[in-house]
């Protein structure tokens, strides 16, 4: 009894210290390949396997890739490989919500059958395994053990994760729900870093789309035999601006950006340019004061943006109005053009996935003559 106490508490102890490590670790500047790579590995030398095997289908379900960290090639898990769907499919066979662990017989003559279990990760009770599919996986990895879980992201099956090893009795029962946990734990680092990356993109694009529009509105005045020299200095200046945004985004790579945003300045400075633009004017208003990180500022910025392009392409509104505060522990933010709802109530299906991802919620009030999108993001 003690001994098995003792043993409880050593594999607890390293259990807590795998997960501590594997978020240490998650870090976005990796970007997901790598993480994903890192966790893997961790998990395997955790476990003492041989590999550890992701196996993903894409979204639209006609791509296959495979992941694979081994003693040989730890590296090799950052670089995910396309497979073709024969093999991808015989790695996908079991069920998407069964968990099974498998141990190689002792002897030559006892069942195949009777060293593997199958379990059912919602209920975690024990579910029939087919012999013929224990057969078909235990040649397929080629392994004296394994222990095989289901992936999923946003409640949608998308892969299995697999670690095997030579030896038998490698893994038990509760592995396989301590693999899942550990998922669990992954699985929103990665959807951050996936966040982050795209935000990225967006605030690299962001100026040359600006040029674009720019560009656009002074080809067709050429066409139309109008005067462009105000257009093209203007676009001079945006280009000005643009580079010297850039040039702030190379400082933030080398690790010269300040931990507070300036998210206020960044708006008006924004909401300025818009209103020369389109003819609109925007009120900017702060309520208190705005510190929030340079993550969720960026993401704030780019709601902001948003929310005023719907403004100027599905309203007649003549003014619009940016109020952003900081209360309760929350970022507020109202964006208010003077037009009441003549349709009928709608959620910006874009601010609402931002807002979303960020913990928050994004709706649409109609009121007094005016209609406003109101998000509101935890801190």
């Amino acid at each position: 009894m003690v001994a098995r106490r003792g043993r409880f508490e050593i594999d607890l102890k390293r259990r807590l210290s795998l997960l501590k490590e594997i978020i240490t670790i998650s870090n976005p500047r990796f970007g997901i390949d790598r993480t994903i790579g890192m966790a893997m590995e961790r998990l395997r030398v955790f476990y003492d396997a041989d590999q550890c095997l992701v196996v993903l289908v894409s979204e639209t379900r006609d791509r296959y890739t495979l992941r694979r960290a081994s003693r040989a090639d730890p590296e090799a898990s950052a670089h995910p490989e396309v497979i073709d769907e024969e093999l991808a499919l015989r790695m996908l066979a079991p069920g998407p919500h069964e968990a099974i662990i498998f141990s190689s017989p002792a002897f030559v003559w006892r069942s195949l059958y009777g060293n593997a279990w199958a379990f059912d990760t919602a209920s975690r009770r024990r579910v029939d395994l087919s012999p013929e599919l224990v057969k078909n996986l235990t040649g397929l990895l080629d392994t004296g053990s394994f222990v095989t879980v289901p992936l999923f992201y946003r409640r949608e099956f998308v892969g299995r994760l697999y670690l095997t090893a030579r030896r038998r009795r490698a893994f038990r029962e509760p592995d396989a729900f301590f693999v899942l946990h550990v998922i669990e734990q992954i699985a929103p680092v990665i959807d951050n870093i996936r966040l982050v990356d795209q935000l990225a993109s967006a605030a690299v694009l962001q100026p040359y789309i600006g040029l674009q529009m720019g560009l656009a509105a002074v080809c067709s005045k050429l066409r139309a035999g109008g005067r462009v020299s105000d257009d093209v200095d203007t676009l001079m200046e945006m280009t000005g601006i643009g580079i010297s945004y850039l040039r702030s985004r190379l400082s933030g790579l080398r690790g010269k950006t300040e931990h507070e945003s300036s998210l206020p300045a960044a708006v008006k400075r924004f909401a300025a340019r818009f209103s020369t633009f389109t003819g609109i004017p925007v009120e900017v208003l702060c309520n208190g004061d705005i510190r929030i990180n340079d993550r969720l500022a960026a993401e704030a910025f780019q709601m902001v943006t948003e929310g005023l392009s719907n403004i100027r392409r599905h309203t007649s509104s003549p003014r619009a109005e940016v109020r952003l505060a900081c209360r309760d522990g929350r970022l507020e933010l109202r964006i208010t053009n003077e037009e009441a709802c003549t349709l009928e109530p709608f959620t910006p299906r874009s601010i609402t996935e931002r807002a979303k991802a960020l913990g928050g919620v994004a709706q649409v009030r109609c009121e007094a003559g005016n209609t406003t999108v109101m998000v509101e993001i935890p801190l």
